[in-house]
């Protein structure tokens, strides 16, 4: 059985004008800092903590906590 799994680099926020005037080189910002932990979805849900890196010459994300974990530390 296939399970969808996706990680989430961040959001930003645009209004429809500025997303048409995208052009090579622009950047678009980011509501997560660059040295954040990004969001590993497991079938669409937020499910574990990650860190950007290269695992046999492709990109990876090594998983760093999983958010199970997270809520029951913060008294979730």
């Amino acid at each position: 059985m296939a399970v969808d799994v996706r990680v989430e680099l961040g959001h930003a926020h645009t209004t429809a004008r500025e997303l048409l005037s995208l052009k090579v080189g622009d950047i678009v910002e980011l509501d997560r800092m660059h040295n954040e932990e990004l969001t590993i979805l497991v079938g669409g849900v937020p499910k574990m903590k990650g860190v950007p890196g290269v695992f046999r010459g492709n990109l990876a994300v090594k998983v760093s906590k999983l958010i199970e974990e997270e809520k029951k530390t913060n008294g979730g």
